[in-house]
């Protein structure tokens, strides 16, 4: 048994989630009870939005079918890039989480997911989302540091994975910039699939980065892609996030209090359960947290 949890936790891992023990099901179950009502629980007003393969008996999960993620577990099937209306009444849900879902839509698409979550949320709900951390990818990429990229390796010796997910080749026969470049606008990436005459090479990474402050070259890459091609590999990322970035389209969204959190520092006693939630690379996630107030807060 323990030979198979381990090769269960590498395949896992190879995905981007980690194997944890899971928490009492008595003390969870009390926790939702003290803090939320039958009708609450029964209806399964918590979403999840981008599951993947998440489960949860008190939990609706969101997500869009696909060949790339056809083991998903979905209850509505909604496709975000469409920037539609999430299928549920206003002022209805407790909690909105996303895991690892926005670095692949559009910023449109992101923004109207964020009004979406605005929207559907109960007056002091919470809405919690992570993502890759593009400010420290770029300071790893400063340091010639690929540890930081530890996620790419797992590809180096298991070829199904990389035929799966499209990739040219090992990841080492590539430089840390087609690395970096592949974790925010993978098909622009010689080590992913993608239109040829997008390609980015080093030279050209080096002179859109060096003309123009770090923002601004990233959205002139993130500008080049083929949306078209990304409907075929939904499982590559298109976009770039960091904190300020996040609390700007919060804000704009109409969360009035905002902040940056971490690994299983949720201030929602829920969302602080690790053996379900962020469990998909916490190493290089960036945690940000919004709460739908009726009144403006003074951070000051």
């Amino acid at each position: 048994m323990k030979i198979i949890n381990n090769y269960l936790s590498k395949g896992l891992s190879i995905l981007g989630y980690e194997v944890r023990k899971k928490s009492s099901s008595v003390a969870e179950d009390k926790l939702y009870r003290s803090l939320y009502s039958e009708d609450d629980l029964e209806n399964k007003m918590f979403l999840n939005v981008g599951a993947g393969l998440f489960k949860h008996k008190y939990w609706t999960n969101v997500d869009y079918a696909s060949e790339w993620y056809a083991n998903n577990t979905i209850d509505i099937n909604l496709d975000l890039m469409k920037c539609g209306p999430i299928p549920m009444p206003s002022n209805s849900q407790n909690l909105i989480y996303s895991s690892h879902t926005i670095e692949h839509l559009t910023n449109d698409a992101v923004q109207n997911f964020f009004n979406e979550a605005y929207r559907i949320l109960k007056p002091d709900g919470f809405f919690r989302v992570s993502t890759p951390n593009t400010f420290f990818d770029w300071l790893a990429l400063q340091n010639n540091n690929r540890n930081w990229f530890y996620y790419i390796d797992n590809y180096e010796k298991n070829e199904d994975e990389r035929r799966r997910v499209k990739m040219n080749g090992r990841p080492s026969e590539y430089s840390l910039k087609q690395w970096f470049l592949s974790h925010f606008a993978a098909q622009l990436s010689f080590m992913y699939d993608g239109p040829v005459e997008n390609k980015i090479s080093d030279e050209e990474f080096d002179n859109i980065f060096s003309n123009n402050c770090l923002n601004d070259a990233l959205n002139i890459l993130i500008k080049k892609i083929d949306l078209t091609f990304h409907s075929q590999t939904p499982g590559y990322h298109i976009n770039w996030f960091t904190y300020e970035k996040i609390e700007r389209m919060l804000t704009t969204a109409g969360f009035s209090l905002v902040y940056r959190s971490g690994w299983g520092q949720s201030l929602n006693p829920v969302l602080q359960n690790t053996s379900i939630f962020d469990i998909t690379h916490p190493k290089i996630s960036l945690y940000v947290e919004a709460v739908k107030k009726s009144k403006v807060i003074n951070k000051e």
